[in-house]
């Protein structure tokens, strides 16, 4: 470090050395898939114990999601005041470790809703720690194509995870001796976790040392976020952007709040519905088979792993919130096939097409969430992308969650294709705040 300051000083070209940034992907994805796995596993551990309805099944899927909102905001509202650290990354993890290995533990539907709360809560501090993580020790130019390969990291974690997870379940049908439960399967993940947490705090050994010392210094300037100040965002704007890259147009307070806040709410509403709705409706309505749908939702994994893989590249030819549009649409009309779909009476042939436009929809959410993230920080400075990533993470776990508990309620009371249409507007109309940015 000191010879960098020495070189600095005496006008030599100083390059950013790759080995400052930490190679979170390995652990991020084992995370995810962790993670992955139990969202999975509880809602099939709980239908099988405990006699439960749609609407009851898709509380429980969203729970974990309010939990995720209650600590996105509680942190954003931290991120001015604290610095990303290797212990608060692990113990993050460590904590949703312990949370997952408790949750095996549950015979009661409240039990189950009070885990699935912890899991949620203590499962969204590295969903945003790792980001933040990588936006301080990334230069901005590469920060698009960093988050890309940590978002494909996590995607190919997750689809790996459900794999695992089908793999296992599928052996314990056909060789009951295994003795292979639900639950082994969540103390499973529980401990792959616990993993996870251990290669983070490797991972991390020695590259937040300088933002730990530089950060402090950055944020005595204001512990405010940014969101308070338009002319700030201007100035960012104009300042942050390299002049080769696109511009945003993202300038006036309104636009920011409309942009990070409202749209990515309202837009993650209807793609909360749309998942769970398929899911209950393939559960409920056409009475599939498990194996069937843990292909389904490896299937999403999956083509959400292969679109979060393109992303970086697309970050460089266009701004976030063009590529955020163009997949919005393509979910929009994926859920509009699938909506005209179960319409149709009950078919074989009705399987693959439910294959294809689900596919399409875990592509488009792939790159949803790569491109959300890194349009709510395209024009702050780093100092503010803690409390920008926890924020955004917030908005759009708030509007999933609600989305997903609405479509279990709709789905029971007046069909799963009244709940996918009506999350085909909600997207529609996020499109449309989005339209003139």
């Amino acid at each position: 470090m000191r010879s960098a300051a020495v070189a600095s000083a005496s006008g030599q070209k100083v390059q950013e050395a790759p080995a400052r940034i930490p190679n979170l992907y390995p652990s991020y994805g084992l995370f995810q898939a962790g993670a992955s796995a139990v969202d999975l596993l509880t809602l099939i551990f709980i239908a099988r114990i405990l006699p439960t309805s749609p609407s009851q099944l898709s509380f429980l899927d969203s729970i974990s999601t309010f939990a995720t909102l209650f600590a996105a905001v509680a942190f954003g509202w931290l991120a001015g005041r604290i610095v990303p650290s290797r212990p608060i990354l692990a113990i993050s993890m460590v904590a949703a470790a312990l949370s997952i290995l408790i949750f095996a533990t549950s015979s009661t539907l409240w039990m189950a809703n009070a885990l699935a709360f912890m899991v949620g809560l203590f499962t969204a501090l590295p969903n945003s720690l790792a980001p933040w993580i990588l936006s301080l020790e990334t230069p901005r130019s590469k920060w698009g194509e960093a988050y890309g390969k940590l978002a494909t990291a996590g995607a190919l974690g997750g689809a790996i995870g459900v794999a695992v997870s089908f793999g296992f379940l599928s052996t314990a049908q056909r060789w009951p001796g295994l003795k292979i439960s639900d639950q082994s399967l969540i103390l499973l993940w529980g401990v792959a976790t616990l993993v996870a947490a251990a290669a983070s705090w490797r991972a991390t050994a020695g590259s937040l040392g300088q933002t730990a010392r530089v950060a402090p210094r950055l944020l005595q300037a204001s512990s405010k976020f940014i969101l308070n100040t338009p002319r700030v965002v201007r100035q960012a704007t104009e300042k942050s952007r390299q002049p080769s890259a696109p511009r945003s147009s993202v300038a006036s307070l309104r636009d920011v709040w409309v942009v990070y806040t409202i749209a990515p709410a309202i837009l993650f509403l209807g793609l909360g519905m749309s998942y769970t709705g398929t899911l209950l409706y393939m559960f409920e309505g056409m009475k599939s088979p498990g194996p069937l749908l843990f292909g389904l939702l490896l299937l999403f994994r999956t083509s959400s792993w292969l679109a979060s893989a393109i992303t970086g590249g697309l970050l460089n030819q266009f701004t976030p919130l063009r590529i955020n549009q163009a997949a919005g649409v393509w979910r929009i009309l994926a859920v509009t096939g699938l909506s005209l779909l179960f319409l149709l009476p009950h078919s074989l042939w009705s399987i693959p097409v439910v294959f294809a436009l689900f596919s399409i929809c875990g592509a488009a959410g792939g790159i949803l969430g790569i491109t959300g993230v890194v349009s709510v920080t395209d024009t702050l400075p780093k100092r503010h992308h803690g409390s920008a990533i926890f924020l955004f993470n917030g908005a759009s776990n708030a509007g999933a969650g609600i989305g997903a508990w609405t479509a279990g309620i709709i789905g029971q009371e007046l069909g799963f294709t009244a709940a996918l249409a009506l999350s085909g507007v909600a997207m529609v109309f996020a499109l449309w705040l989005l339209h003139r940015y």
